[in-house]
């Protein structure tokens, strides 16, 4: 286990928050990962997962967290003070890059949006010229994680693209409605696409499901089982 101490924190949207961590140089990870976080409250140890969401930096990581809402965590970790220490173990995961030469469809919702964010930055900077494609869900336009990010990354790198969704949009929304569930098909034609997963357990096994039915080796499809 290594000390991480924090350095700067920003409200994303809602509850959720980026926090930007402080850690050895020697703490070595790969995109995707996740750490789990120690924090004792009132005697009780918690350990907590929260997946990277940066590309690899010595010296740094990067969360993406949706704040505590209730119970004894409440407040954990958006309420913690710049310069705050805690103990982080890891990094653990195989949620990484797979197949870094191939075309990728991103699959993101909520703050799955955080190890998908860590790998795309990081394909990116490594110079793939691999077409990446982010299809990230979201109530409204205000819940767009990293919104104004990804938007200038697809500005700025011919090989990104952002397709966002949203369930709830006002009505001058003139993007594509609905949950990303319904926008699959569309890309099965691509027989040789490498589908990163994250977000609710639900939205992973029907974007698994999909892609399966469409006839995708699971050897294609990427995604996290934090309970194993």
């Amino acid at each position: 286990m290594v000390e991480g101490r924090l350095l700067e924190k920003r409200r994303l949207a809602g509850s959720v928050w980026h926090l930007r961590w402080e850690v050895p140089s020697s703490f070595q990870y790969d995109p995707g990962q996740f750490v789990v976080v120690h924090h004792t409250v009132e005697g009780k140890a918690w350990r907590l997962p929260y997946s990277i969401a940066c590309p690899v930096q010595p010296g740094m990581i990067e969360l993406c967290v949706r704040c505590m809402e209730e119970g004894p965590l409440a407040g954990f970790p958006c309420g913690l003070e710049l310069g705050a220490v805690l103990g982080f173990e890891g990094p653990f995961g195989l949620f990484v890059p797979r197949h870094p030469e191939r075309d990728a469809l991103f699959v993101a919702q909520g703050t799955g949006i955080g190890p998908i964010r860590s790998i795309v930055q990081d394909l990116l900077r490594r110079g793939s010229e691999a077409q990446l494609t982010l299809l990230v869900g979201a109530r409204d336009e205000a819940s767009i994680l990293y919104r104004k990010e990804w938007e200038a990354l697809e500005r700025n790198e011919p090989h990104f693209h952002f397709l966002p969704t949203l369930s709830q949009p006002s009505g001058s929304w003139t993007g594509r409605r609905g949950y990303v569930q319904q926008h699959l098909p569309e890309f099965f034609p691509q027989r040789e696409l490498a589908v990163y997963m994250c977000g609710s357990p639900q939205m992973v096994e029907e974007v698994r499901s999909q892609f399966t039915a469409a006839g995708f080796d699971g050897h294609q499809l990427i995604y996290e089982r934090y309970g194993e």
